[in-house]
């Protein structure tokens, strides 16, 4: 048997679900996905208000990937290296990035936490 038969590891990309299951097999809890979902005057008639920091924890987690992509396509609009449809494109992606990271940052400060700021 040579070298070459021998099965060399792949790296595989998690993707955001597996990344964020992974980092502790983390779930969010009731609350902080009704307030993702907008239901926030749903929570304030029940008990379930109140939601932990591990749900802020993956929230902010969320965040930070986010304010990542939204810097990726800066760098990558401002780098003079797309067409220019590419870079539309990329910057109608960046719009949706934004969006996610301001509900996110929304959500994070409803529940109580300090939502995480770009470096």
């Amino acid at each position: 048997m040579t070298s070459s038969d021998e099965t060399k590891p792949v790296l595989k990309m998690p993707n955001r679900r597996g990344f964020l299951t992974a980092t502790g097999g983390a779930t969010l809890s009731a609350a902080a996905v009704a307030m993702l979902a907008g239901g926030g005057t749903l929570l304030r008639s029940t008990s379930a208000y109140a939601a932990s920091a591990t749900d802020v924890g993956i929230l902010n987690t969320a965040l930070g990937a986010e304010l990542q992509a939204i810097a990726a396509y800066q760098l990558g609009a401002e780098s003079g290296l797309l067409t220019p449809g590419v870079k539309k494109l990329a910057l109608t992606f960046q719009s949706h990035h934004k969006s996610h990271a301001d509900i996110l940052r929304q959500t994070v400060g409803k529940l109580g936490g300090i939502p995480v700021e770009a470096l």
